[in-house]
């Protein structure tokens, strides 16, 4: 991250991706250093950081608790793949939830309008 933020990027959204728990290991990672290399790179940069994690193959680890813990204020998505978690392949579904934080809920709301507007969302089968 701090390499990253040494990075001339015009963008003005950096959106972290990762899986926890790992992925074959089942290892959750020190979520305050986590969370504290998130706030660093927004202090250093400026600009909006988003933390798009990937708990499909452990929902219940509490990564999303740990992360307020550590981080309320952070911008903090949370992935499941339904296909992968739940139909084993049968399906292509997913959801997001959204962290603590009000950005986080104003980014689901800017997924939702999205998916809408594409006729992406869930459907019965």
């Amino acid at each position: 991250m701090d390499a990253l933020a040494k990075t001339e990027s015009k963008l003005p959204v950096t959106v972290l991706f990762v899986e926890i728990p790992t992925n074959p290991d089942m290892k959750v990672p020190d979520i305050k250093i986590l969370a504290d290399m998130c706030k660093d790179f927004k202090t250093a940069t400026g600009k909006e950081i988003v933390l798009l994690v990937d708990t499909t193959f452990a929902p219940a680890s509490n990564v999303m608790g740990q992360i307020k813990e550590q981080a309320a204020d952070l911008t903090t998505m949370n992935f499941i793949s339904m296909s992968k978690s739940v139909s084993r392949g049968i399906t292509c579904a997913g959801t997001i939830i959204a962290g603590p934080s009000d950005s986080s809920r104003w980014w689901l709301e800017e997924m939702r309008k999205i998916a809408k507007m594409l006729d992406t969302t869930a459907t019965k089968d």
